[in-house]
């Protein structure tokens, strides 16, 4: 009697997990169908939140083997991870298109953008623009999916790139009578915010002490630190883009501003002790 009681004891511990499993799946595949429909309206951080709680009930019933999971339990998986796919990418779609570059002169922001779904509506004569998502509101759902970081770090590397690297050249560069400048515009293509620098004509930061154009001495020369372009040459225009990143890139997240900051700073501060006269001008 014993034995035959613990025997229906298990039968019903094990009908319950049972139980429990098919509940969680069936909820994670109706929650995985309402994705879809958050998606399209860009509400981004509401589809993240979605799919996380949707990992973590999944998670609770998976087993330490896969493969001896239920072949209901893999497929819910299968479809989850092909719903965090088209969510990833379509985030990812969007900040490439809030934030855009052209090399070596300016960076362009944008305060939100059309999604996929509506610009095809609008292509079929709907209303493209009645799902529109921010920069905000993309930083967010990346943060969610615990893929902030990585995109900050990938923004900094072309803005480094595409627009840091080129100014601090430029600077060095810089003929006597030249002077950059460099500010921000604003259009009206979805609240768009451009910054770009650009040479001018100009009396020139210690134009007294530039050489010409090209004639830059070589690293460790006897002469380098007379011939340096002073700092004052790109401060400005570095504090303006630093700006304008704070401003226009961060979606008002001091994690994004600080991450970017960590990125192009140690990079630019090398630049300026290494290939700017630091000291000359204000007599450091």
């Amino acid at each position: 009697a014993v034995a035959e009681h613990k025997a229906l004891k298990d039968e019903l511990v094990a009908l319950d997990a049972a139980a429990m499993v098919m509940t969680t799946i069936l909820e994670a595949q109706r929650r995985l169908s309402d994705v879809d429909g958050i998606i399209d309206d860009a509400r981004y951080s509401d589809a993240a939140a979605l799919i996380l709680e949707i990992a973590q009930a999944l998670h609770s019933i998976s087993a330490r083997d896969t493969a001896a999971e239920p072949v209901m339990v893999r497929a819910t998986k299968v479809l989850y991870y092909q719903k965090r796919a088209i969510l990833v990418s379509r985030i990812e779609e969007a900040l490439l298109h809030l934030v855009s570059f052209a090399n070596g002169h300016s960076v362009v922001a944008r305060q939100s953008t059309p999604t996929s779904a509506a610009e095809d509506r609008g292509g079929a004569g709907g209303q493209g623009d009645a799902h529109t998502t921010s920069l905000k509101h993309v930083w967010d759902a990346l943060q969610v999916l615990d893929l902030q970081g990585r995109r900050v770090e990938q923004l900094a590397e072309t803005a480094r790139a595409k627009v840091v690297a080129p100014l601090l050249d430029a600077a060095r560069r810089l003929p006597a009578g030249r002077e950059l400048h460099a500010g921000s515009d604003s259009g009206e293509e979805h609240g768009a915010v451009s910054w770009k620098w650009f040479e001018v004509e100009g009396e020139g930061v210690g134009a007294e002490n530039i050489d010409p154009e090209g004639n830059i001495p070589a690293a460790g020369s006897k002469a380098v630190n007379a011939r340096l372009r002073p700092v004052q040459a790109v401060l400005p225009a570095l504090e303006s883009f630093f700006t304008f990143v704070l401003h226009h890139l961060t979606g008002d997240s001091q994690e994004v501003f600080s991450g970017l900051g960590k990125r192009l700073w140690p990079p630019v501060a090398r630049a300026l002790v290494q290939h700017f006269d630091t000291c000359r001008l204000d007599g450091g």
